[in-house]
């Protein structure tokens, strides 16, 4: 079997959207960004029946000189569970997938899935996963929020702020501005000005997602990237400035966000993977009354043949990057994300 790129593919994406755990992850467009953004290339492993995918295993091709050449289902992908039918084809895509990475020297296979075939393997890392039922609609979801999280809404209200929401290039760049600053705070260094340009070209204008920004006085103080495909949507990154979180924006932009995707009939929303030991953004996610789950990642080393276990979690931030003006940290950005893929 030989892995295919869904790229160029006029019926890929309908035949993703007959899966019921369908996600933007799974879309041609989301493998154009990662391939036009970072040059990875898409080995995607299917099986057909009858000329339609009956089951599909995704992965990008990594090829760095510094940290080697592996096949990851996906890179900068939270989560992205195989299409399949039953455990059967999973394996079986697996087996294939491994083959073909002994052959192309890939180090590993990294998967970002949850599937019964792994269930008695032990993941190389765990995450949470948080996921609103939106087919509840607005008032069920607002009464289901935590106190704290009605409070804040309503303080930012009070306080005047408005919400922007837009697919235009000049919000995505007030976005990223407000990224940059967040992600300094946070000890890393932001995403690529290109990656941002490539969702902006293959997803917000081709009506796969928006930007959602919060504004006093006309000063953009907190946003976020939604994505969407079919009746699933994604909460992908938020951005605020320190200076205005006692105003409780970031509240305020996901309510819209939800109000938004629920009045036109979105099924899923998923808040996207949570480290464990980030409590902060935890206990912000738990406040939505979302469905928690565990999101384990599987590495199967191909050298030694075993699945992998972390034995360290990585820190979050480096302390270093804290320190540097964000023109730096924007090229450390551009130079590092493709190999940490």
């Amino acid at each position: 079997m030989s892995p295919i790129s869904p790229i160029n593919s006029k019926t890929w994406d309908k035949s993703v959207l007959t899966f019921p755990n369908h996600t933007i992850f799974h879309s041609k467009a989301w493998a154009r960004v990662l391939h036009e953004s970072y040059d990875y290339i898409p080995r995607y492993f299917v099986l057909y029946n009858q000329n339609k995918i009956s089951a599909a295993l995704p992965l990008m091709e990594i090829r760095s000189p510094v940290t080697g050449k592996r096949g990851v289902s996906l890179p900068f992908t939270d989560e992205c569970t195989s299409l399949n039918r039953n455990s059967r084809e999973v394996e079986y895509l697996f087996q294939k997938a491994v083959q073909y990475g002994e052959k192309a020297a890939w180090r590993y296979i990294e998967l970002r899935d949850y599937n019964p075939f792994f269930r008695d393997i032990r993941p190389f890392c765990r995450y949470y996963s948080h996921t609103l039922d939106l087919s509840l609609g607005e008032d069920k979801l607002y009464a289901g929020l935590k106190s704290s999280n009605r409070r804040n809404i309503k303080k930012a209200q009070k306080h005047g702020v408005n919400i922007k929401i837009s697919n235009s290039i000049n919000s995505l760049e007030k976005f990223c501005r407000l990224n940059c600053i967040t992600r300094k705070k946070h000890g890393l260094p932001p995403q690529p000005d290109k990656f941002f340009k490539k969702i902006h070209q293959h997803l917000l204008i081709q009506n796969h997602g928006f930007i959602a920004l919060a504004l006093v006085d006309q000063k953009v103080i907190a946003g976020a990237l939604y994505l969407q495909f079919g009746k699933s949507a994604l909460f992908k990154y938020g951005a605020s400035h320190p200076d205005y979180l006692n105003l409780r924006p970031n509240n305020l932009v996901m309510w819209e966000a939800i109000q938004k995707l629920a009045g036109e009939g979105f099924h899923t929303m998923s808040l996207g993977r949570t480290d464990p030991e980030n409590e902060g953004l935890l206990q912000f996610k738990r406040g939505w009354n979302p469905k928690e789950t565990q999101l384990e990642y599987i590495r199967y080393n191909l050298t030694t043949q075993s699945f992998e276990t972390r034995k360290t979690n990585p820190n979050s931030g480096y302390s270093l990057f804290r320190q540097m003006p964000i023109p730096v940290l924007k090229l450390m950005g551009n130079l590092l994300y493709k190999h940490v893929g």
